[in-house]
Parts: structure tokens; sequence; C-alpha cells
């Protein structure tokens, strides 16, 4: 079963939930009114948001948040000798 965490996130957490949304491993969430282009949304302190309008999110998967998805897919990738999706290969940083 998934967990869940709920904002307010740490700014920890809004770095990894930052991350994943750019990263291109997963379907990144996006907002719920907009259609098109660059409706990705954007994690703050207080939850995530469209950039275009008004839609919040205030959930975001557990392996959003601890940074354990892009990790493992940096890892996965890497060993495999393959550029990650955002064409930057290698291990994760840090």
């Amino acid at each position: 079963m998934m967990r869940r965490v709920d904002a307010p996130f740490t700014p920890e957490q809004v770095a990894h939930i930052n991350e994943f949304q750019l990263a291109g491993y997963m379907h990144s969430f996006t907002c719920g009114n907009c259609s098109g282009c660059d409706r990705d949304l954007v994690a703050t302190v207080d939850g995530l948001h469209c950039r275009r309008c008004d839609y919040r999110q205030f959930w975001v998967h557990s392996f959003m948040a601890d940074g354990s998805a892009v990790a493992g897919y940096r890892r996965m990738f890497a060993a495999a000798g393959l550029e990650t999706p955002n064409n930057q290969a290698g291990p994760p940083h840090g």
C-alpha cells in the first residue's frame, strides 16, 4: 500500500518533490484544470500548485517526498549505462 504525505511539507521534502516532478521517470502530478504544456504542479511547503491557475494539491506519495524514487531510478539507469529521461547520466547527487 502506498503511503501518502500531506502538506505542510518540510523544505527537504519540497526539494525532493520538485526533483521528482522534473525528473521524467514517472508521470508527474499535473493541474486538473489546465490542458496542454506546462501544467506540472510545483511544490512549496504549503502544498503543490499550478503556475497557471489556482489549482492546488495537498498530498504526495511518500516515495516522492523522501527522494527514494528519483534516487532508485538514477541508480537503475546508471547501472544499465543509460541516460536518465532528463538527459543527466549517472548516479544521484550527494
